[in-house]
């Protein structure tokens, strides 16, 4: 089986991944989208939660909106009153969820074997 470069420019779904990685890579992400994943919050709830301050956490936030992973909701005044996970975050979830199962069985391995890992054939 050939051996595929991630960093390739020729194959456009290395870029999508390399897309979506960057979307999630920062620092305060995974701990924003974690928070929504149980509903939405308010900014305020947010920062107490994640212990940020509403500086970062605003640049967060409208990067996330900018990614179409969260929104921003309002009442019928338009006043605005927390943030939400859009479908796509939703989705998102799964993924995150198995990474953070492949990372931990990764790691189990390697504390047991103290050989260089080995590539599957």
């Amino acid at each position: 089986m050939p051996e595929v470069d991630p960093t390739s420019d020729g194959d456009a779904d290395w870029h999508s991944v390399r897309a979506g990685i960057e979307i999630i890579a920062s620092k305060w992400t995974l701990s924003v989208m974690a928070e929504l994943s149980g509903g939405p919050k308010r900014h305020n709830e947010l920062s107490r939660a994640l212990n940020v301050d509403h500086k970062q956490l605003g640049r967060v936030l409208r990067r996330l909106q900018q990614a179409r992973v969260v929104c921003r909701e309002t009442d019928a005044a338009r006043t605005p009153c927390g943030y939400r996970l859009t479908r796509s975050g939703r989705d998102l979830l799964p993924l995150l969820t198995e990474l953070g199962q492949w990372t931990a069985r990764s790691q189990a391995l390697r504390s047991e074997a103290a050989v260089p890992d080995r590539v599957a054939e």
